[in-house]
């Protein structure tokens, strides 16, 4: 099954208001950006809209990363009984802005996440060699409670080992492996026979 990354927004002009929405849709090499608007609307109600129209617009059955600055849906994805919620990237190559879900630190992202998680896991992604995972303060609940740790080949055993290390501070891991067409069948076995010692949250294949 494919994995598509969406990443939306929304936003009015006296909200009430004029106001637009758009999304970006990527899939490997593929890119599609769809866009609208209205001429009387709401922050929210553009918010949502970019959310819904970009998965109307899939047409096929794929696995979905949904990125909004949106507490509002964020609120909304609970609410709906999502388990797991990825609110953004873990980053200290970019500086944080309030507008994008880019964290530098945890206390960032926790101004995303709702009071009452209701049970929900709620993950960031950390994409190896973005962050240096010894800055990441043991989990406390405050926060996320994963990180998704993409890595490139070349990559995969100081990337295992830093999942080792997030892991250790309690957080969940959740491992992928980019370019799985990269890898040999035997590379892939011996990966996965790696990430298996970790007992990882999850692995995307």
């Amino acid at each position: 099954m494919s994995v598509v990354d969406i990443y939306t927004d929304g936003a009015c002009s006296g909200n009430p208001g004029p106001g637009g929405w758009a999304a970006i849709l990527k899939s490997g090499d593929v890119e599609k950006e769809i866009s609208g608007g209205e001429e009387l609307t709401t922050n929210n109600r553009m918010e949502l809209t970019a959310a819904i129209e970009a998965l109307a617009a899939l047409r096929r059955p794929c696995e979905v990363n949904l990125y909004s600055d949106s507490r509002y849906l964020v609120d909304c994805l609970v609410q709906a009984g999502v388990d797991i919620i990825e609110c953004g990237f873990l980053t200290q190559k970019k500086p944080y802005e309030e507008d994008y879900t880019r964290f530098n630190t945890l206390e960032q992202a926790a101004r995303l996440l709702p009071e009452d998680r209701a049970g929900r896991l709620f993950v960031a992604l950390l994409d190896y060699g973005t962050y240096d995972v010894e800055d990441l303060p043991p989990w406390d609940g405050s926060s996320l409670d994963g990180i998704r740790v993409t890595f490139h080949k070349e990559d995969r055993d100081p990337a295992l080992e830093a999942a080792r290390r997030i892991q250790e501070k309690g957080y969940k891991v959740f491992l992928q492996p980019m370019v799985a067409l990269s890898y040999t069948d035997q590379e892939y076995l011996e990966l996965i026979e790696k990430a298996n010692q970790l007992r990882p949250y999850a692995f995307y294949l």
